[in-house]
């Protein structure tokens, strides 16, 4: 189901992309500021055959929807867009696989 690799985001391919990886790191952090101030999210580095990610943003809700399957050595498919402000890889959904 997978319809890109980690090289094409780092490329600069943009829109909706679903990629499976393996989670090789996770940053957890609190939020300081703005609706979702004191809220958990996390920066996660990814990675599949053809490159690793770093700059993956899980936010508050999605953390709380998938942390549990977003664990360092898991294989999971990854669903999400680049983040038109800052270029990182914004994670919508994840399946474990």
């Amino acid at each position: 189901k997978a319809n890109a690799t980690c090289k094409e985001f780092a490329d600069g391919r943009s829109g909706h992309m679903i990629v499976a990886v393996e989670v090789n790191r996770v940053k957890q952090v609190t939020t300081k500021t703005g609706k979702s101030a004191g809220s958990k999210m996390a920066f996660i580095t990814v990675s599949d055959s053809s490159c690793s990610i770093d700059n993956v943003v899980c936010f508050p809700q999605q953390w709380r929807d998938y942390q549990g399957t977003l664990q360092e050595g898991n294989t999971i498919l990854l669903q999400g867009e680049r983040d038109k402000r800052k270029g990182g890889f914004v994670v919508q959904k994840v399946w474990q696989i």
